[in-house]
């Protein structure tokens, strides 16, 4: 019985938790916005350092452990998704980096981006 009830557990505090940060996220002014990720991590640390606040965006599960420890915002969410772009305001982020190694996705990210602004 625990076996079958702990990931529904496991679930439903993972949502939570994206909730929270959504929360967090949404107070947020200045910020850096990366959508996947790649050898930035350099670059990364030292707008972490600067005392800049760095969100990455990706679904790819090696980079969020990799990052689990870095002191980034994680969004464990597609970039490439326009849904989950949606909840941002562009306006108060101080760069958006489109960094997978995928320049395929990567386009397709950019895309999203333009189709975002051709909304408002």
């Amino acid at each position: 019985m625990v076996i079958l009830i702990s990931p529904i557990i496991e679930k439903r505090i993972g949502g939570l938790v994206e909730v929270l940060k959504r929360q967090q996220i949404g107070g947020l002014k200045n910020f850096t916005l990366v959508c996947g990720y790649s050898s930035l991590s350099e670059y990364l640390n030292e707008v972490k350092k600067r005392g800049g606040v760095v969100i990455v965006m990706t679904k790819d599960e090696k980079d969020i452990e990799a990052l689990k420890h870095s002191g980034f915002l994680i969004l464990d969410e597609d970039p490439g998704d326009e849904t989950a772009l949606q909840e941002f305001d562009f306006g108060e982020t101080r760069a958006i980096i489109v960094a997978s190694e995928d320049d395929g996705n990567n386009l397709l990210i950019a895309t999203s981006f333009f189709q975002l602004q051709d909304q408002e």
